[in-house]
């Protein structure tokens, strides 16, 4: 109805594709990882069906405009983590993206990391929702969120982080915040947002060798303070963790070839520094 409304005022017009879940198994496709008690992990595979399939046959029968600017994806609550998920994991489709209280919850840290390490997407525009009726952390989870997107580099001119004093989980609430939403998505119509300051602090003094094979390095600034450090594959699983001050020498040896995360954390700060197996 909203977006009627918008075509009928000449403001907005888009081709709306809503894709039904598989009954028993929405849990699984709306996260890419996977939950001890609820399930999850298909959502890697949900998104590969999105741009593989569906939005080439959108674009095949519909006069779409088909290029990252014109094509969003938006969803709430559940919808919402694979949404933020998919933004990031295919900038390449996605250069508009409605992220409504996401329940990045449902994820360990790995939900972060993911951020961290996908998070430096310069032509993406994210619209960001939570309402401080939720309940558990939402608004603290997506101030995070926003907060470890903007330290991998994300600008934050083009996130709109909306948190509402009056808003709850539920469909009422995200109607509500629709039309805000996808005119600033779409037509840059602003919003009044509160985006936290992003705390940026160098941790990591030297990564080598990088490549690697066998053995690696990590060298922090801070030689007095104890550090945690975690190796990260691909996609977001953590493979080691350690806890060490002035440096620690990791064996991956055992590990294949690919590009990995090394992530030192002290407190609320946190660096990345990419590593390269041969």
């Amino acid at each position: 109805e909203t977006l009627n409304v918008l075509a009928e005022a000449g403001e907005l017009e888009l081709i709306v594709v809503g894709i039904d879940n598989g009954g028993p198994s929405r849990i699984d496709e709306y996260s890419a990882w996977v939950n001890p008690q609820y399930g999850g992990g298909m959502g890697e595979a949900y998104v590969d069906f999105m741009t593989e399939t569906l939005k080439p046959h959108i674009d095949t029968t519909f006069r779409t405009l088909t290029d990252p600017v014109n094509t969003g994806i938006l969803g709430s609550s559940l919808g919402g983590l694979i949404s933020h998920y998919g933004a990031l994991a295919r900038p390449d489709i996605f250069g508009r993206s409605g992220v409504f209280s996401p329940s990045f919850w449902f994820v360990d840290d790995s939900v972060y990391t993911f951020g961290h390490i996908n998070g430096n997407v310069i032509d993406h525009r994210m619209y960001l929702l939570a309402g401080e009726l939720e309940g558990g952390d939402m608004p603290a989870d997506a101030r995070q969120m926003i907060d470890t997107m903007g330290a991998a580099g994300f600008p934050l001119e083009n996130a709109a982080l909306v948190v509402d004093a009056n808003g709850d989980h539920n469909e009422a609430f995200w109607r509500r915040k629709f039309e805000e939403a996808v005119k600033w998505l779409f037509l840059g119509t602003p919003v009044s947002t509160n985006i936290p300051p992003v705390v940026q602090m160098k941790l990591i003094r030297k990564v080598y060798p990088n490549p690697t094979l066998d053995t690696v390095v990590v060298e922090f600034s801070d030689s007095t303070t104890y550090h945690e450090l975690r190796l990260i594959d691909p996609s977001g699983r953590t493979l080691m963790a350690r806890k060490a001050r002035a440096e620690i020498r990791l064996d991956v040896s055992d590990l294949g070839p690919g590009l990995y995360s090394i992530e030192v954390s002290y407190g609320t700060h946190a660096s990345l520094k990419k590593l390269l197996l041969h």
